[in-house]
């Protein structure tokens, strides 16, 4: 969907290949973080890009399955600028984009 909107999109398949490709493309735009990833999850994974200084500011949205009570709040504690929850409707999601690119 967002490669309608002429945005180009790369997919990881765990926290720290993110974390790593991140490192290595430091003009990435976004990132939509998924949760619940094997070894490194979306959590730590925020937390590890948060920590490295020419990524501090790139906007992290929570991508998550679940929506659990307090979910939005540890995203947010976490280091991520906001959270969506799957099955992730369209509009939705870029009403939250236009967010962060005005």
């Amino acid at each position: 969907m967002l490669e309608l909107y002429g945005m180009e999109i790369h997919t990881e398949n765990d926290g720290a290949s993110a974390v790593k490709y991140l490192k290595n493309n430091p003009n990435t735009d976004l990132v939509l973080m998924d949760i619940m990833m094997p070894g490194m999850n979306g959590y730590e994974a925020t937390k590890s890009i948060r920590r490295i200084e020419h990524l501090s500011g790139i906007p992290i949205i929570a991508v998550t399955a679940k929506a659990m009570k307090g979910d939005r709040e540890h995203s947010l504690s976490c280091g991520m600028d906001e959270h969506i929850t799957k099955p992730i409707e369209g509009n939705t999601l870029i009403t939250i984009l236009s967010n962060f690119f005005q």
